[in-house]
C-alpha cells in the first residue's frame, strides 16, 4: 500500500508540472523513500561538505541533501523539470540550481566559485543513465576535485565493468581507473518497482571511497588515462601495437624500440594485450612513459602529482 501511495502521489507531481519521463535521457525516477534515504545515508555528509548531484530529476533527492549542506550543486539536463526542481527547492536558497549537460559542464570552475571560503571534500551523488555512465565517470575521475566518496545508481551491467578484473571481457579503462582511485562497496540492488517508470532491469547503489593508502602512485594523472585509453583503445592488438599506434599518444611519436625498452623496464611482455595488464603493472607503464616526457618538444602533458 505504501508503494502505491507513493507511485500515485508522484503522478500527481508529473501531472501537475506536465511532465512526461523521456526514454531518450534515461529517465526512471526513484519514487523509493527507503532506497533514497540508504542513499543519502551512504554519502555520510557533513556540514562543509560539497555535494553535486548528477540528475537532480523532481528535486526528490536534493531537497534531503540540502537539508545536511548548503555546499550543493544540484545539476539536470532536462530543461521540462527545472520548474519542478527549483519549486523542489525554493526555500534552500544557497542551492545552486543548473540546467546543463553535466558532460559539457565545467564542473572545476562551479565548485571553485561557491560562496564558502573552503569546499571541504567532494561528494557525488546521482542516478546514472545507462548510455553516459562511462564517460560521466571518467569525467569525474579526470577532473581536478578532491572526491571523498561517490554514491552512484547504475545498471548490473555497469557494475560488472566497474569492478572487472584484468583478463576478462568487462576489464577496460572504466576499472583500471576507478580501482586506482577508489576502494568500491556494492551496497544494494534496487527492483524495478521503486522506479517510475519501471525499467526492464535492476539497478544497483555502488559507493566509491578515495583511496588512501596506493601501493605505487602515478606520477601524472593525465599521461595515466591517456596511456590505459590506449592500451583498450583496439582490443585485439599487442600492448606494444597498441601504445605505438594510439590516436592518444600520438604525440609522443615512439617508434617500437623505444616501447619496447619501456616495457621491458617495466617487465611487461610486449606481446599481451593491454586487457592483461593489472592496475600496478599500469602504473608502473605510466610512471616510465612520463620519464621521457621531459625530452619531447611540445609535450602537451605537465607532470602532475594527483
Amino acid at each position: 500500500m505504501a508503494k502505491e501511495t507513493t507511485e500515485a502521489s508522484f503522478k500527481e507531481l508529473l501531472d501537475k508540472y506536465d511532465i512526461k519521463p523521456t526514454k531518450s535521457l534515461g529517465q526512471n525516477f526513484l519514487i523509493d523513500n527507503f532506497a533514497l534515504n540508504c542513499i543519502i545515508d551512504a554519502l555520510e555528509l557533513k556540514d562543509n561538505d560539497t555535494v553535486v548531484e548528477i540528475g537532480a530529476g523532481l528535486g526528490t533527492m536534493s531537497k534531503e541533501i540540502a537539508k545536511r549542506t548548503e555546499n550543493f550543486i544540484a545539476v539536470e539536463i532536462d530543461k521540462h523539470l527545472m520548474p519542478c526542481l527549483n519549486d523542489s527547492l525554493r526555500e534552500y536558497e544557497k542551492v545552486r540550481i543548473i540546467n546543463a549537460d553535466f558532460l559539457e559542464l565545467d564542473l572545476e570552475s562551479e565548485i571553485s566559485s561557491l560562496p564558502v571560503s573552503d569546499p571541504g571534500t567532494v561528494k557525488i551523488a546521482g542516478n546514472l543513465p545507462y548510455y553516459i555512465t562511462t564517460p560521466i565517470i571518467m569525467k569525474l575521475l579526470e577532473m581536478d576535485i578532491n572526491i571523498e566518496i561517490m554514491v552512484v545508481m547504475v545498471q548490473k551491467e555497469v557494475v560488472d565493468r566497474m569492478i572487472a578484473k584484468p583478463g576478462t571481457s568487462q576489464y577496460g579503462p572504466l576499472a583500471v581507473a576507478l580501482q586506482y582511485f577508489f576502494q568500491h562497496e556494492i551496497l544494494f540492488n534496487v527492483p524495478p518497482h521503486c522506479f517510475y517508470p519501471k525499467p526492464k532491469v535492476s539497478s544497483t547503489v555502488v559507493r566509491f571511497r578515495k583511496q588512501k593508502n596506493y601501493v605505487n602512485k602515478v606520477h601524472n594523472k593525465k599521461l595515466f588515462f591517456e596511456v590505459v585509453k590506449a592500451s583498450f583503445e583496439q582490443r585485439r592488438k599487442t600492448i606494444i601495437n597498441s601504445l605505438s599506434n594510439s590516436t592518444t599518444l600520438k604525440f609522443l611519436s615512439l617508434d617500437k624500440e623505444v616501447i619496447k625498452s619501456i616495457l621491458d623496464e617495466v617487465n611487461i611482455d610486449s606481446n599481451i594485450r593491454g586487457e592483461a595488464l593489472s592496475l600496478e603493472q599500469f602504473v608502473n607503464l605510466t610512471n616510465v612513459i612520463d620519464k621521457y616526457i621531459d625530452n619531447i618538444e611540445g609535450c602537451p602533458y605537465i607532470r602532475k602529482t594527483p
